[in-house]
């Protein structure tokens, strides 16, 4: 049976000025190295999403069309993140559909957000659930889950596991809050409960990681199964 992972990898995580291509090849190195047979991979839109929309919103644009933009620039991160990965497909597909053919040619793939009201890290749900995959990573701007929101609160406090459900509840009762930054949303923890994907959330910025997560299932962020 062939092994995969897909990995939910933040648009935060991946863009600046200049994009980080110092961290995306660490992750090319890493993902060379772990012991699977394919791995998709998701990319967000982060900064440049953030500021067009932010923009556009202003003008009055809608907000189905403003989740178009940022569908669009996630995929502009997808196309630096392909570019730099070893064993990645040139193209980036726009379907799962797609995806999962070029999967049958290269071992990495790397897409984008795929239709408007769902999060990459939902079309990263359902990413591995269409491939048959049991491991989510989802690489974030933040080490782990927090109690409440680490960037506003010192006295956050990370979990360690979580079961499906207690996440769900965290997820809700975090993303309430205005401006908060919610570490996965209802809808992609749904898709991961009724697939059994073990998720592991971790900080994006340290892929070694990675490689626990595959050989031990292990990591220092925070599991949710």
């Amino acid at each position: 049976m062939k092994k995969s992972v897909v990995i939910s990898l933040g648009g935060s995580v991946i863009s600046g000025d200049p994009v980080n291509t110092e961290l995306l090849e660490e992750y090319s190195r890493i993902l060379e190295q772990i012991d699977v047979d394919s791995i998709g991979m998701v990319a967000g839109g982060g900064s440049i999403a953030r500021s067009y929309i932010r923009i556009l919103r202003e003008y009055g644009v809608s907000e189905f069309y403003l989740d178009n933009v940022g569908i669009l620039s996630t995929r502009i991160n997808a196309y630096a993140v392909s570019s730099i990965l070893k064993d990645s497909s040139p193209i980036v597909p726009t379907s799962f559909e797609e995806a999962i053919s070029l999967l049958n040619d290269h071992r990495i793939v790397v897409m984008g957000g795929v239709l408007p009201g769902f999060t990459t890290d939902a079309v990263s749900a359902l990413f591995a659930e269409s491939i048959g995959s049991k491991i989510l990573v989802n690489a974030t701007a933040v080490d782990g889950v927090y109690d409440v929101d680490p960037n506003t609160h010192p006295n956050a406090s990370k979990i360690a596991r979580l079961t499906y459900d207690e996440a769900i509840k965290l997820s809700f009762r975090v993303g309430q809050k205005a401006g908060s930054n919610v570490f996965m949303d209802g809808v992609s923890l749904g898709i991961a409960k009724r697939s059994h994907i073990r998720v592991f959330v971790i900080d994006g910025r340290s892929p070694e990681q990675i490689r626990n997560i595959v050989e031990r299932g292990e990591c220092s962020g925070t599991i949710i199964e």
